[in-house]
């Protein structure tokens, strides 16, 4: 059991050689797993006439405890990116309400950042069933009961 959260990673890139290098100095990297790197996605954001090379991350319900290997790496690898001069968006959301947690490290350019925030955030919302039939025909299908009168 234990506390779970929903984690989301944004690391973007402002050019295609900054993605690359990047990438390859990581994945060569003793201190690097490539199974925890390939839970990252890339995509291409595009922004006028630039384009934006991001790698992300979403997973729901994990431990997200300082001190754990996984959170160390994740940790480490933002880092990383900060000193590569990529911009970084973290998200973490925990089970209480308002146990909400973001964090960003922007590079020279907007664009990257841009990039971020239009791919990821935080969105709240409230959920409730839904019946199928209104009160009026409910109460219409009920057998013995005048609704009129009600």
């Amino acid at each position: 059991m234990g506390y779970r959260s929903d984690i989301a990673i944004g690391i973007a890139f402002d050019t295609y050689e900054q993605f690359v290098s990047f990438v390859t100095k990581t994945k060569l990297s003793p201190d690097f797993s490539q199974e925890e790197f390939d839970a990252y996605y890339h995509t291409i954001y595009k922004h006028g006439e630039s384009e934006v090379h991001t790698i992300y991350m979403y997973n729901e319900d994990v431990k997200w405890y300082p001190g754990y290997p996984d959170v160390e790496w994740h940790n480490k690898l933002m880092e990383e990116a900060k000193k590569s001069d990529a911009s970084v968006y973290f998200i973490r959301i925990g089970e209480e309400l308002g146990d909400i947690e973001t964090d960003y490290s922007s590079s020279n350019s907007s664009d990257s950042m841009d990039a971020l925030f239009n791919m990821m955030g935080v969105n709240q919302s409230i959920y409730a069933p839904v019946s199928e039939q209104s009160v009026t025909e409910f109460l219409s299908l009920s057998k013995g009961i005048n609704h009129e009168s009600l």
